[in-house]
């Protein structure tokens, strides 16, 4: 994606459950140059934090691995950042079900970077029920679809 390719910093999550496993995209950003990061839930809010190594992530919100709160290495500029969202399934606005939290919506309602779910074969639909603070990805990455441009920035 060329979204991808432009960003300097990549945002990333730690897969858990029915997640597509994006570790090895750290590994090739971070090979690229790029500052790789992933966050960490404090004050009821995500915040991210340079790491591309998750060797000493410890488990944090809802059982989650999350790298340490060293507030060196939080990111506080996301200016062209290329953020991957998590989400169980999502839809043909970008619209993503995610864990129930919102805080991906807290997160991407003041986010000027660009967002993309991935997602496996057969969790993108055609409609999601949405309430008024879901706030839609630009892209979604579906592995039996390919790219699907939702909400152009």
């Amino acid at each position: 994606m060329p979204e991808y390719k432009a960003a300097s910093l990549v945002l990333l999550y730690y897969p858990t459950g029915s997640e597509p496993d994006l570790l090895p995209l750290a590994a090739s950003s971070a090979e690229e140059g790029k500052t790789v990061a992933f966050p960490a839930v404090r004050d009821g809010d995500v915040r991210f934090f340079a790491s591309a190594d998750t060797s000493g992530f410890r488990p944090g919100a809802m059982g989650i691995p999350e790298p340490a709160a060293d507030e060196r290495a939080r990111i506080t500029d996301y200016s062209g950042a290329f953020c991957v969202v998590p989400a169980l399934a999502a839809d043909k606005r970008g619209i993503r079900l995610g864990y129930g939290g919102g805080y991906y919506d807290r997160f991407l309602s003041g986010f000027s970077g660009f967002s993309v779910c991935a997602l496996f074969p057969g969790f993108y639909l055609d409609r999601l029920p949405a309430e008024p603070h879901d706030i839609p990805v630009n892209s979604l990455a579906a592995a039996d679809k390919g790219i699907i441009r939702v909400n152009k920035k």
